[in-house]
């Protein structure tokens, strides 16, 4: 156990004699138990945390963007291409050191904003970088890291414990799926083409067509 600092509201501490308190089961109602906890450990735990619902909006954009890159990761790792060439290393190089800070972080009295943020730093590279380049090997890097926090913070485990999604064959039919529908933009069948995009999206799996490919996530 640990002590933790106040969740104040304003200027007060929320407390029951002041009526000023949130229950868990308010917070519920609009925001999952993933997305609170996200929110919590955005802030130190010795430190004061002001109640805002502007920050907790934030924090939830934030955590479903995380999620829907480790939906895509996972995709690529299965799928993506097995090469080494210099970006390769370079990117390697890159999500191991925001590893190793973040280790340094949760080694420093549990700093989980400092983790965060260096969490936040991956999300970024692995969209700009990891992703376009289709590289199963910087992918499996990637995604260990959001797994080990996953394993310290428990915030991740929705998508960690989707196995019906983890099945080799539910993905390759995904991805015929999305091979038949460029057939059909590319022959300007747009009818079709959405008519398959509506489908997918009906399913929970989202789609997003870049420059020369699309990719795709479970929502």
């Amino acid at each position: 156990w640990v002590h933790v600092g106040l969740l104040m509201m304003g200027k007060d501490k929320m407390s029951k004699s002041l009526g000023n308190i949130i229950t868990v089961e308010e917070i519920t109602k609009k925001y999952s138990p993933m997305e609170f906890r996200f929110y919590i450990i955005s802030g130190h735990y010795r430190s004061q945390t002001i109640f805002q619902e502007e920050s907790l909006e934030a924090m939830r954009n934030a955590y479903k963007r995380i999620i829907n890159t480790i939906s895509i990761l996972k995709n690529t790792a299965i799928f993506g291409k097995e090469k080494t060439n210099d970006d390769t290393l370079k990117n390697i190089i890159i999500v191991s050191r925001i590893r190793r800070k973040i280790i340094e972080a949760m080694d420093d009295d549990l700093n989980t904003p400092k983790a965060l943020a260096e969490l936040h730093k991956l999300t970024s590279f692995v969209n700009d970088k990891v992703i376009p380049s289709e590289n199963a090997i910087t992918a499996r890097l990637a995604l260990k890291i959001y797994s080990e926090m996953n394993e310290i913070l428990g915030v991740f485990k929705e998508v960690f414990e989707e196995r019906i999604e983890e099945d080799k064959r539910l993905h390759e039919l995904i991805n015929l799926l999305i091979s038949i529908r460029q057939i059909h933009r590319a022959r300007k069948e747009w009818e079709i083409a959405d008519l398959i995009a509506k489908n997918l999206r009906d399913m929970g799996i989202e789609i997003s067509d870049q420059k020369d490919k699309t990719i795709w996530w479970f929502k």
